[in-house]
């Protein structure tokens, strides 16, 4: 009897922890689009500290390596903010929109992609030899839209192959539209 009590006080700890963990990311989760939010109405005529805010929570809640924005700009999608250690050259930060690298289809298409291993991808292929250049593997990437028009792109980038979740996929998407908000 009492093997089976501590087996079930066991079965509801871990329950109860696993609670908790859930709890604690969705009111960072709402803390962080609060917070953005905030800086969307103290920076009304200047994007760039919305647009920091965004990938800095972005990386930070969806445990990615780092986090990008690129908004369009002619032909091209152009580097707008970055946080996290992955490099962008120069080359990297103004990019040909096309469909050989995940955020330029992103664009293109109006819809998110995730790809869980970017260098082993043949459906990317200027996007694989930038992940194999830079040494990140797993990508998500959402459209920045405005009334079904793409304005750019934000993306999330981990060194492992490690996919991202339903829920930091919807986080990701929610940070997309407040950027959108103040764009």
């Amino acid at each position: 009897d009492q093997a089976v009590i501590a087996i079930e006080n066991a079965r509801l700890f871990e329950e109860v922890k696993i609670r908790n963990v859930e709890l604690t990311e969705s009111l960072d989760a709402k803390t962080a689009t609060s917070a953005i939010l905030r800086v969307i109405a103290t920076s009304p005529n200047d994007i760039q500290p919305v647009l920091d805010a965004v990938v800095e929570s972005a990386a930070r809640l969806c445990n990615a390596y780092d986090a990008i924005v690129f908004l369009h700009e002619g032909d091209s999608l152009v580097l707008k903010a970055h946080h996290g250690p992955i490099p962008v050259s120069p080359i990297e930060g103004r990019r040909s929109i096309s469909r050989e690298w995940v955020s330029g289809r992103v664009f293109l298409d109006g819809q998110l992609h995730h790809v869980e291993d970017l260098q082993e991808s043949k459906e990317f292929p200027r996007g694989r030899d930038m992940a194999r250049r830079n040494g990140y593997r797993t990508v998500l990437s959402v459209p920045l839209l405005r009334e079904r028009k793409a304005l750019g792109a934000i993306s999330l980038r981990r060194l492992e192959t490690n996919p991202f979740s339903p829920e930091q996929i919807e986080l990701l998407t929610t940070f997309a539209d407040q950027a959108v908000i103040a764009i």
